[in-house]
């Protein structure tokens, strides 16, 4: 009998005072979990959304940041996760010059 999955939704909100500057970050992240049976080497996928909005006072123009992620986890064992995943900013003010991107190989190790 296949378990069924189970869908997170993920709201954090951070806020942050610097040199008397207030920067403040929001980021949502969807994943769910797809569970495998039988005897294979991945027990579990969970494909993982996430977008993050971020004001910042450093630049001249204030403006939005927004950046996303799109990832999955593959649970090898209850132990050991690895994290294959994409991350780009999608918007920026126009004076920031060095745009995101970058993919993540991770491996979780829990003891």
């Amino acid at each position: 009998m296949r378990t069924p999955g189970a869908a997170n939704l993920l709201f954090l909100a951070g806020l942050r005072k610097e040199q008397d500057t207030w920067d403040h970050n929001v980021s949502l992240e969807f994943s769910y979990t797809f569970p495998l049976s039988g005897d294979g080497p991945v027990k579990a996928i969970i494909p993982i959304v996430s977008l993050e909005d971020t004001f910042t006072r450093e630049l001249t123009n204030d403006g939005r940041f927004v950046q996303g992620a799109v990832g999955a986890v593959f649970r090898i064992t209850h132990w050991f996760r690895f994290i294959p995943s994409v991350e780009g900013t999608l918007k920026a003010p126009s004076d920031f010059q060095h745009k995101d991107f970058r993919v993540a190989i991770t491996g979780d190790l829990a003891f």
